[in-house]
């Protein structure tokens, strides 16, 4: 099953297309493949899916840095 969800992610990064990247984002996650999963979340910037998966894996070092940049931006919106 890896070398599918390599094939997949070399497909995704060609056509670079946010429909792509959501659906290798649910197979690399039911596959439990988070690499995957954050740079699918990442390159169709869905937040709130990274943050958790963040919070899930123990990853508190980039949820900390993704608090950070969501607090500079709600400050540069004001």
């Amino acid at each position: 099953m890896f070398i599918y969800c390599q094939i997949a992610l070399e497909a995704a990064r060609a056509l670079d297309d946010k429909d792509c990247w959501e659906q290798l984002g649910e197979v690399a996650l039911l596959q439990g493949n988070h690499q995957v999963v954050e740079m699918a979340y990442q390159r169709t910037k869905n937040f709130d899916k990274l943050s958790f998966l963040y919070l899930i894996t123990g990853n508190l070092e980039k949820l900390r840095k993704m608090m950070k940049i969501g607090e500079l931006i709600s400050l540069s919106t004001l």
